[in-house]
């Protein structure tokens, strides 16, 4: 019998989550720092009632995982996110801040996509559908994820613990194509992700942030869009 010189690499797979789950659940937000410090087993096992869990699962292992709320949800971190946007821009849901292990952001991008084909497949009103939140001092290599799925980043406003979060929106049915009259249309500014200040500034001036990349400095940069004046 012959043998593969290089290793199969584990299989990633999404599932909804059941009760049974909690305990991997629990293990993950309690592995993320202060930014999850909402995430106790009382909360974690109460959105089961008020949502759906949904995780990414890599060799068997729960490696990301996320709760999708209704946006009138009786739960604190809906009321915060509520309390965070203007009622016209209140979305159906809410996905509230996931939980992942190192192994796991790297999957965040195709979790987040196999996830939306289930709960927001493309509409013309990305915003009306769902609002997903990360948190801004430990979530950048999850909105790395979140860009690969498509989402754009809207708003950064304080939520649990007046802890500042990013707030994005899936993808649209149509996005410009580079190269086109559609994409010449467009103003981009490059700021450093760390200047949260800034970035939370030219998102409050109708800027959207689009991409994650490695600046000339060798840290995380932002790319922010925003449309011409005709």
């Amino acid at each position: 019998m012959e043998h593969s010189l290089y290793p199969v690499p584990p299989r990633f797979t999404v599932r909804r989550l059941v009760l049974m789950d909690l305990a991997a659940i629990c293990t993950l937000y309690g592995a993320c720092g202060r930014d999850t410090a909402w995430g106790t087993r009382e909360t974690l096992a109460a959105l089961f009632g008020e949502g759906e869990w949904w995780g990414g699962f890599l060799g068997g292992e729960l490696v990301v995982c996320c709760a999708c709320v209704p946006a009138r949800s009786a739960t604190p971190q809906a009321a915060a996110l509520r309390g965070a946007l203007a009622p016209a821009r209140l979305p159906a849901r809410f996905l509230l801040p996931p939980a992942a292990t190192p192994e796991g952001r790297a999957f965040a991008g195709r979790f987040l996509s196999l996830l939306g084909e289930r709960l927001w497949p493309p509409c013309a009103s990305p915003e009306k559908r769902l609002a997903a939140a990360v948190p801004v001092k430990t979530g950048g290599l999850l909105l790395d994820g979140f860009f690969e799925a498509g989402f754009t980043l809207f708003l950064v406003r304080p939520l649990a613990a007046l802890r500042p979060h990013y707030l994005l929106t899936p993808p649209g049915l149509r996005q410009p194509a580079p190269g086109t009259p559609d994409e010449d249309a467009v103003r981009r500014v490059h700021i450093p992700l760390a200047d949260t200040l800034a970035v939370s500034r030219l998102l409050e001036q109708g800027f959207c942030g689009t991409a994650l990349y490695e600046g000339a400095d060798g840290q995380p940069a932002l790319r922010l869009e925003r449309p011409n004046p005709a």
